[in-house]
């Protein structure tokens, strides 16, 4: 499938060009995260390859031009009254770029160029010089705020994913503002070179060959969307397997906790791990009768409704289920002090925010952030500056997208905080840390299922991880993609 790369520069420097003081923050990472929502939201999803470059400098626009050899350009940022773009200088203060350079530079790197959008103020007077290279360049004839910023660019991409010409994207931008009541509605303006009809430029035709996508359905008061976007070309179609079958005994529902394993109970930031006499699922229910230490007791006390019924997550087995404590009962058994919670399982309806990035596939992410999970696994030593390089593919990384449970990013391993405050037996350790990694796993949706998940130790301070997982399935006619992480995770140090 050949991706349209899009190069998206991101300025904004220390202080205000217009007076040299300090400027209000252009919320430029909020603009790339809602075009990338609406990206994945639409039917080309995989067919738009963003490269992100923050905090642009002017040499940096030769080298990500060259590197990338995009299709299109994108530039946030500030401009001047004068139209001058502005992006940051050495000392981090407002760097104009004239007239003549930005036009020489995009007559000299036009190879693969088709569109420009100049998302900042004043950039309209720029519109001109460029189209004499560039079929289609759209800027501002003004001020515009961020909201309005956003919210066109956004709605532009939504429409160029959908497979939409650069004259419709352009019109449902500004659409867009139309809807939001914003009165910026005219600040956009498209230009084009002559002879070309922007009706006719289509950057992502619909026959692009992409897979047809799981369908968009309205549960509840939510709205679900299960996609995963990437390459997904090497998994081979064939008739799909049935992980039921495959693995009876390692999907919700059909491996419940034995007598004297441990359940691990979440609220907020608060984390137990209780023994349980016996975990069962009964349809959207799940009933835990648990043995607590004494220090749980206050714990399981905070789920009773006098409390409110908080949320919570309860992981057992290879399962982690959000939902609400429905009942709470507390009783003796055999001289044993008995709680039995039943917890409602809440459906999912958070948007799942999945996407390529720099050409690297939504299934290439979860994999690493598996291994974040499970190896507490950094970065490779050549991007080593990877959240100020490469934001978004950190963001996709960590798996940052509103759920309508919480928001679940992974920022490290559950498995070294864990073990620096573990005060148990090794034993117990291992069976803990992984419920902690089953719980990570699973509430970031890098899988929607565990299908292995061992734990053994490595010396006094680390443990091998051997891991196989399947993520949510997307195309009707393959199977589930699945996830393999082997190696050792260091818990100290």
């Amino acid at each position: 499938m050949t991706k349209v790369k899009v190069l998206f520069l991101g300025a904004d420097p220390l202080s205000d060009p217009q007076n040299d003081a300090p400027g209000p923050r252009l919320r430029i990472d909020e603009e790339m995260r809602e075009i990338v929502a609406k990206v994945r939201a639409s039917e080309h999803r995989d067919s738009l390859d963003f490269t992100w470059q923050p905090a642009a400098r002017a040499d940096d626009l030769l080298q990500a031009f060259n590197e990338v050899r995009p299709e299109v350009v994108h530039f946030s940022g500030r401009g001047s009254t004068a139209g001058e773009i502005i992006v940051v200088g050495r000392d981090g203060k407002p760097h104009a770029i004239t007239d003549r350079a930005l036009h020489h530079l995009f007559r000299t790197m036009q190879d693969r160029i088709r569109l420009v959008l100049l998302n900042s103020s004043y950039s309209e007077a720029q519109c001109a010089g460029i189209t004499e290279s560039i079929d289609c360049v759209v800027g501002m004839d003004s001020e515009m705020s961020a909201e309005g910023s956003i919210a066109f660019a956004a709605s532009f991409y939504r429409a160029i994913g959908f497979g939409h010409s650069v004259r419709d994207a352009f019109e449902q931008g500004r659409l867009a503002l139309m809807l939001q009541r914003n009165p910026e509605d005219h600040v956009p303006r498209l230009s084009v070179r002559p002879g070309v009809d922007p009706g006719r430029v289509i950057l992502v035709p619909s026959n692009s060959g992409q897979e047809p996508r799981q369908s968009i359905f309205v549960q509840g008061s939510g709205n679900t969307l299960y996609v995963a976007g990437g390459n997904m070309e090497s998994q081979a179609a064939g008739p799909e397997k049935d992980p039921a079958a495959a693995h009876p005994d390692m999907l919700p529902g059909a491996h419940p906790a034995g007598p004297g394993e441990l359940v691990l109970l979440q609220v907020n930031d608060t984390t137990r791990f209780c023994t349980a006499a016996s975990v069962t699922e009964r349809g959207d229910a799940v009933v835990m009768v648990l043995h607590p230490k004494p220090q749980d007791v206050a714990f399981l006390s905070m789920l009773t409704p006098s409390f409110g019924r908080p949320r919570l997550w309860a992981v057992f087995a290879e399962s982690a289920v959000h939902g609400v404590a429905e009942s709470v009962e507390r009783s003796r058994a055999g001289g044993e002090e008995r709680w039995t919670v039943t917890l409602a399982k809440e459906s999912d309806r958070g948007d799942l925010l999945e996407m390529s990035v720099n050409g690297i596939s939504a299934d290439q992410i979860a994999e690493l952030r598996a291994r974040r999970i499970l190896l507490d696994e950094r970065p490779p030593s050549e991007t080593s500056a990877w959240i100020l390089a490469d934001p978004t593919l950190e963001m996709v990384v960590r798996g940052t997208g509103r759920s309508g449970r919480e928001d679940r990013g992974v920022e490290r391993s559950p498995l070294p905080p864990l073990f620096s405050g573990w005060t148990g037996s090794r034993a117990d350790f291992l069976a803990a840390a992984r419920l902690a990694a089953v719980l990570a796993l699973q509430a970031s949706r890098t899988v929607e299922h565990v299908l292995e998940l061992t734990l053994a130790w490595s010396g006094e301070s680390a443990v091998s991880v051997r891991f196989h997982g399947q993520r949510r399935k997307v195309y009707s006619n393959r199977p589930a993609p699945e996830i393999r992480v082997e190696g050792v995770c260091q818990l100290a140090g």
